[in-house]
């Protein structure tokens, strides 16, 4: 963006979010029903699904049903900087930028069975949130004049760069019922 012929200005932003509601345990979903033996029971005689072997090599879509899982991710860049001829061979070159990371996630697991007649009623569940931001900020200052035979190039600046990072995580288990996913 060119607003005088003495100031230039620029900038750019870029935005990109992702949601994920994959369980935990459950990101392997291929791979457990490979591991699956060829006489295990998809369902039961009564139509309901059956567990499978035991939680690592369990039924797949019986796991995505008792896991439920949130995950989010935002992410967020801007720069904007500009140019200025203050005057003949005096030039100001200011740049400021942010770059910003945000995670979420939240993970419950109801009471199921782990095998065919082990029922689980820990109910484990998990959140976390995590924040990345950086900062920074530059400046030059710049005069260049031209002496018959000699050429002058002067060049003064200043430079900041800070990072902040925090993050919470919490678990718990033993959830009165699997109706209120509650740490």
């Amino acid at each position: 963006l060119k607003l005088t012929d003495k100031i230039k200005v620029f900038g750019r932003l870029m935005y990109s979010n992702s949601a994920d509601n994959t369980p935990g345990t459950g990101a392997n979903l291929f791979g457990r029903s490979q591991g699956l033996p060829p006489t295990a029971t998809y369902r039961y005689e009564d139509g309901t699904l059956a567990s499978g072997v035991n939680n690592s090599l369990g039924n797949p879509e019986y796991i995505t049903n008792y896991q439920v899982a949130k995950n989010s991710s935002d992410n967020l860049s801007m720069a904007l900087g500009g140019h200025w001829d203050i005057l003949p061979g005096l030039s100001f070159d200011p740049q400021v930028s942010l770059f910003q990371i945000m995670s979420d996630s939240r993970y419950f697991e109801k009471a199921y069975f782990n095998g065919p007649l082990a029922y689980n009623i820990d109910r484990n569940s998990s959140g976390a949130f995590s924040k990345l931001l950086q900062k920074q900020v530059d400046a030059v200052l710049s005069y260049t004049k031209d002496l018959n035979a000699h050429h002058l190039d002067f060049k003064g600046g200043f430079s900041y760069f800070g990072t902040m990072s925090s993050g919470l995580n919490a678990s718990g288990k033993g959830a009165a019922t699997d109706l209120i996913p509650t740490l």
